[in-house]
């Protein structure tokens, strides 16, 4: 089984209100399948081996554990309170 892996995105966000000024953080696993059939397939919100930690000092992605290791192409959307991704 392969461990599991955190990625910090704290140091990626640069939002005027600071961390409390995100209202969401959305994982897309697979961008060719629209899983929440809103006609866009680079939105959707996976969490399958995924834990994502907010507080009001860190956001980070928790990945794993897999049990087959493969390279994937995903893509992380962080919305602010404005609506601004």
């Amino acid at each position: 089984m392969y461990q599991t892996q955190t990625v910090d995105l704290t140091p990626y966000i640069y939002e005027d209100g600071g961390l409390s000024g995100i209202s969401s953080v959305r994982l897309d696993m697979d961008l060719e399948v629209d899983s929440d059939n809103d006609g866009n397939s680079e939105n959707d919100r996976n969490t399958q081996n995924i834990q994502i930690t907010r507080n009001a000092s860190r956001i980070a992605i928790t990945f794993g554990p897999y049990d087959v290791l493969v390279n994937k192409n995903i893509r992380i959307s962080i919305t602010d309170d404005n609506g601004n991704t």
